[in-house]
C-alpha cells in the first residue's frame, strides 16, 4: 500500500527497522522501498481483479526462494476460480506478483508446476510444516 496510506504504528516501524534493523541503514531503506512499491503494485492488482470479479495467481519467477515457490500458484487456475486463499505475504527483496485471470486460463510457466511435483517429493522425505519444505526446496 502507498506510504502515505500506512498509520503512525506502521511508519514507526519501518523506520525503527531501517535504522536498527541488520544492514546498513541506506541498504535497509532501499530493501524497504522496494518493498513499498512491489506491495502496492500487488495491491492494486488485487483489488482491480476483485472489482472485475477475475481471479488472481500468484507468479514467482524461475530463481524464487524455497518459501515463494512453495506460496506460488502452480496449476491451472480458470478465470471464474476465484482463489480465497492466494498467499498474500510476500519478503521484503520478493518480487512474486500477483496476474489477474482475465480470459481463458492461466497456465503457469513450467518451472512452477515443476515446484508441485518437488512440493509432493520434499512431503514424501517427512518434511511437513512449510518452513520445512522451503527449506527442502531450496537445497534441492
Amino acid at each position: 500500500s502507498p506510504v502515505w496510506s500506512l498509520n503512525e504504528p506502521q511508519r514507526y516501524g519501518i523506520a525503527n527497522w531501517v535504522f536498527n534493523g541488520p544492514q546498513s541503514p541506506e541498504n535497509q531503506m532501499r530493501v524497504m522501498a522496494h518493498s513499498l512499491v512491489y506491495g502496492a503494485a500487488r495491491l492494486t492488482i488485487r483489488r482491480n481483479a476483485e472489482l472485475e470479479n477475475v481471479s488472481v495467481v500468484r507468479y514467482e519467477n524461475s530463481d524464487s526462494c524455497g518459501d515463494c515457490q512453495l506460496k506460488a500458484t502452480n496449476v491451472v487456475i480458470a478465470k471464474n476460480d476465484l482463489l480465497q486463499n492466494t498467499m498474500t505475504d510476500f519478503h521484503h527483496s520478493c518480487t512474486g506478483m500477483y496476474v489477474p485471470v482475465r480470459s481463458g486460463v492461466y497456465e503457469p510457466p513450467e518451472y512452477a508446476r515443476s515446484w508441485g511435483e518437488k512440493i509432493a517429493q520434499a512431503r514424501l522425505a517427512g518434511n511437513v510444516n512449510a518452513d520445512d519444505i522451503a527449506k527442502w526446496l531450496e537445497d534441492n
